[in-house]
């Protein structure tokens, strides 16, 4: 038994060390170490040896070298993430209708406890009182100081409806919160009224078929029969990149409203190509710290292309793609692999979208968001 658990060991530091040198080297080769391969090796022996000989207990190879990918992965940067089998079928599965969730936004660095950075409407996770700051140590006793953001995500969310445990840091308080999990949206998007001829387009993933349903549902009401739209992207923070470039053609023409660059070199272009079904409507975009990826991309292309003026808060800079890459035994990688530049060269990664008109940070609600619409209305 031990010797199996030995050459197992042995078997799993031998993946282990490719993978990090394939991360280290080959994907980001700027980030590469001044420490010779060789040292490195060395250094890994060493630390390996020293565990084997020297730690209390025998150690499990199996959780011990989960925990070494998950930590070389999920440290790399905040999309990147290391996914255990069960996480990966979860993370396959996040366009699924059915998938119930918590209603609660949270971003998180490596390291650090994931933060509540939103609440949807009427969800479970603000019924249940959760607040904008909250930090969330742990999910069913299970610590999230060491998760990535995608794993994070991933258990706010389930096939089923179910109820989970939290513990909750607020201030000097440690809350208990119990979180049930629904179906939030029956529809990609949400269409409503904040006051009179002021209609408000609600985005909550840039999932398919958004675009289609907008362009079937929606078009037809707003031709000839509004001058002004609001789109609200506040904690729409999931979806396709290219589901967001099919809304983008709805009101631009443009030949490049952005590219993504691979290892600093130019690896795609982004073209709203279609003659847009609504060229002139008066366009106002709302964000904030929810605003992610895909939405990030959309609200930085309208207000490059001088379509919309963006109202709201500084977004987090998380438009990029990743690669997944699975595992021989059901694991996956998820990776960073390109990053989203605004055709002026702009690069959203890191840097986010600033807005024309910002909201103050500690400014809650509508009626603070619509004041600032109203403001910037033309004379």
């Amino acid at each position: 038994m031990l010797k199996n658990k030995i050459r197992f060991f042995l078997l799993s530091l031998a993946v282990a060390v490719p993978l990090f040198f394939m991360v280290e080297m080959k994907f980001f080769p700027e980030n590469s170490p001044k420490t010779s391969p060789k040292k490195t090796f060395e250094l890994m022996v060493d630390v390996t040896r020293l565990i084997k000989s020297q730690y209390i207990t025998e150690t499990d190879p199996v959780t011990t070298m989960s925990g070494a990918f998950r930590g070389l992965v999920d440290s790399l940067d905040i999309m990147s993430s290391y996914l255990t089998p069960d996480q990966l079928s979860m993370f396959q599965q996040r366009r699924d209708p059915e998938i119930h969730e918590t209603g609660v936004i949270l971003y998180k660095h490596y390291g650090l406890y994931p933060r509540v950075i939103g609440l949807v409407k009427e969800s479970p996770a603000e019924k249940a009182g959760l607040e904008i700051g909250d930090s969330i140590t742990a999910v069913d006793n299970q610590s999230t100081l060491l998760m990535s953001l995608i794993e994070t995500r991933l258990l706010m969310q389930s096939r089923r409806p179910e109820e989970i445990q939290l513990k909750v840091v607020r201030a000097n308080k440690t809350l208990d919160v119990s979180l049930g999990k629904i179906i939030l949206h029956n529809n990609h998007y949400s269409l409503g009224e904040v006051e009179k001829n002021m209609p408000v387009l609600v985005i909550h993933h840039f999932y398919a078929p958004l675009v289609r349903q907008i362009r079937e549902n929606i078009l037809p009401r707003f031709k000839g029969k509004t001058t002004k739209l609001i789109i609200d992207l506040r904690n729409c923070g999931e979806g396709d990149i290219e589901e967001a470039v099919e809304f983008l053609d709805i009101f631009i023409d443009s030949d490049t409203i952005g590219y993504f660059t691979k290892k600093g070199k130019k690896s795609q272009s982004l073209d709203c190509s279609q003659p847009p079904a609504l060229p002139d409507l008066k366009l106002f975009v709302w964000t904030d710290f929810g605003t992610m990826g895909p939405a990030e991309i959309v609200a930085g292309a309208l207000k490059e292309a001088k379509r919309a003026k963006i109202i709201g808060r500084i977004t987090p800079g998380l438009a990029s793609k990743q690669t997944l890459f699975i595992l021989e035994d059901g694991s996956g990688l998820l990776l960073t692999s390109e990053i989203f530049h605004l055709a002026s060269g702009k690069k959203v990664w890191d840097a986010g979208i600033k807005p024309d008109v910002s909201i103050p940070s500690d400014s809650r609600g509508d009626e603070i968001y619509l004041q600032k619409t109203r403001l910037s209305f033309p004379q």
